[in-house]
C-alpha cells in the first residue's frame, strides 16, 4: 500500500501551498486497491515497480529518493502497459471525489437534491416554429 500511495502522490502530488493532499496522501491506495478488476494489473505493476528500484539500487519503490519516483514510473509504460495508464484514470476519477479536494477546490459537496439547483427561466416559445410543423411521422 505504501508503494502505491507514493505511486499515486507522483500522478497527482501535493499542491506546493499544502492546501491539496496527494493522490496517496488522500487515501486513495486503499481505495483503488479494493477494487477487484484493478487488482491484477496493480500487482504486476507494483512488483515492477520494486524490480525496478532494486535495479537501482534501492530496496523497493519507496526507498528511491523522491526524484527517481517519477523515472521508475516511466519505465513501467513499456513493460507493464496497463498499469499507469489505468492507476492514472481510476484515480483521477476518485481524486475529485475525496470531500477534503471538493471543499478546497470549493466544488458543492452536497447532493443535488432536495436543495437542488437554481435553473434560469426559458423562454419556451423559441420552440413555436418547431410546434407549428406538420407532423413528419407515423402514429400508431
Amino acid at each position: 500500500m505504501r508503494a502505491l500511495a507514493c505511486a499515486l502522490d507522483e500522478i497527482v502530488p501535493p499542491s506546493s501551498d499544502g492546501r491539496l493532499p496527494g493522490a496517496g496522501e488522500a487515501g486513495l491506495a486503499e481505495a483503488l486497491a479494493a477494487q477487484p478488476d484493478l487488482r491484477p494489473a496493480l500487482l504486476e505493476g507494483l512488483a515492477l515497480l520494486d524490480e525496478l528500484a532494486r535495479g537501482r539500487g534501492a530496496g523497493g519503490f519507496v526507498d528511491l529518493a523522491p526524484g527517481d519516483h517519477r523515472a521508475v514510473l516511466e519505465e513501467t509504460v513499456e513493460r507493464a502497459p496497463g498499469f499507469l495508464p489505468g492507476i492514472t484514470a481510476q484515480t483521477f476519477v476518485a481524486y475529485y471525489q475525496v470531500p477534503r479536494v471538493r471543499e478546497t477546490l470549493d466544488l458543492q459537496t452536497r447532493p443535488p437534491y432536495p436543495e437542488g439547483y437554481a435553473v434560469e427561466p426559458t423562454d419556451f416559445s423559441i420552440l413555436d416554429p418547431v410546434r407549428a410543423r406538420e407532423r413528419f411521422y407515423r402514429e400508431r
